[in-house]
């Protein structure tokens, strides 16, 4: 039976590149040796030179990428013996690692543990227990980027421990401080993100302008998303953080998209309106054109004629004096009428009716959005904000719940 002890002296930094994590610890596992047992009443402490020549367990850390035994002058472990019964202690710091699960980051929580386990000694020859049933003690808990919610300590671990090996495991728990990703990646993304809409307010025929805005933008948030995940390992799934930066980008890449339409869009209706344009002006050129139509009918109510007549001739003949001036003096060439003629009429064609100036003014402000040129942008304007809201506030309700 060799029971253990374990008091954590400070936790290092977690790399999750690596998916390590540094944790320097005293390990402490006792047993009784009776060939010391001389029946003498003292206590021996002897330095790493005597670790070697006697019996010591051949724990390790499953888990473990790199494992050492810390050295400045001499190698930090040590030998505390009673020859009364042959009690023996021994103690040495390690460094070990962890797996992470990056789904929930930058708010997860992650779950290292430090499986203890025999590396020779089966478990009916070599049998681990705890010393005591106290939590594990943590000289300094204090971490950079983590904060540790719990520690607990287990028998065997099924996921690491094999079934005929006895072993140990101790389990800490930590939270990320997130906040620091607000302000390093969150808030940059929003700004981005509404600085991509500053277009919607630009005239759409600055191409120069509009252009280089998205082109901007679009490039940012590419190197926006590599930083956030230049120190992190190329995992198969998306992290929490992840989502919302190409949520960020789509907004951003669906403005350069709107910059496009809202060019077409313009391009056809300036062409649609061009050939109405057109063929208002024909058909009004048409009905000029047109000659009126001349309705003759004599005294017993009889129609004479009902024909189309061009529009009177009138010629030159001779000069008129009017107020001392000499002008020409008009005519009617074809001022020959029956004598039968009672009644003649010129109907002339209906043309178009036009609404009076004050009613045309008073056009209603859907149909002005509706007939303006950059209505794409007008109703980007709205459209992309809400949508962007809507998206920010669902996020974070599920962000700040997990």
């Amino acid at each position: 039976m060799f029971p253990e002890d374990v008091l954590i002296i400070a936790f290092g930094e977690i790399k999750e590149a690596t998916m390590e994590y540094v944790v320097d610890f005293y390990l402490g596992q006792f047993w009784r040796d009776h060939r010391f047992a001389f029946g003498i009443n003292k206590n021996y402490t002897m330095g790493d030179e005597f670790v070697n020549e006697i019996w010591t367990p051949d724990t390790f850390v499953i888990n473990a990428v790199q494992t050492r035994v810390h050295k400045l002058i001499k190698q930090n472990q040590k030998i505390f013996m009673n020859l009364t019964d042959g009690f023996t202690m021994h103690t040495s710091r390690v460094t070990s690692s962890c797996k992470l699960n990056l789904r929930n980051y930058p708010k997860d929580t992650q779950e290292c543990s430090l499986p203890f386990e025999s590396y020779t000694y089966e478990e009916f020859e070599l049998i681990y227990k705890w010393r005591t049933n106290k939590t594990i003690f943590i000289f300094d808990g204090e971490m950079a980027q983590f904060t540790i919610t719990k520690t607990e300590r287990h028998l065997k671990h099924p996921k690491y421990h094999s079934p005929q090996f006895s072993g140990l495991t101790v389990t800490f728990t930590f939270q990320r401080r997130w906040i620091y990703y607000v302000y390093q990646v969150y808030v940059p993304c929003i700004c981005i993100t509404v600085l991509s809409w500053i277009g919607f307010w630009i005239d759409h025929k600055a191409v120069p302008a509009r252009t280089g805005l998205g082109i901007t933008t679009v490039l940012t948030m590419v190197y926006m998303l590599a930083s956030v995940n230049n120190n992190l390992p190329r995992v198969t799934y998306l992290k929490s953080i992840d989502n919302f930066v190409l949520v960020c980008f789509g907004f951003i890449f669906l403005t350069s998209l709107e910059y496009v339409v809202a060019i077409r869009f313009s391009q056809s209706r300036r062409a649609s309106n061009d050939r109405k344009n057109q063929n208002r002006l024909s058909d009004n050129l048409s009905e000029d054109e047109k000659p009126p139509l001349t309705i003759q009918v004599n005294q017993s109510g009889k129609l004479i004629s009902f024909q189309e007549k061009p529009p009177p001739r009138y010629e030159c003949n001779g000069h008129a004096s009017l107020n001392g001036q000499n002008r020409p003096k008009l005519t009617r060439a074809d001022s020959a009428r029956s004598s039968s003629l009672l009644y003649s009429h010129v109907v002339k064609p209906r043309g178009q009716t036009k609404l009076p100036s004050s009613l045309r003014n008073r056009a209603s402000p859907i149909h002005k959005i509706v007939t303006h040129d950059n209505v794409i942008d007008m109703i980007s304007r709205v459209l992309f904000p809400v949508a962007f809201i809507i998206f920010n506030v669902i996020y974070w309700i599920d962000f700040l719940e997990k």
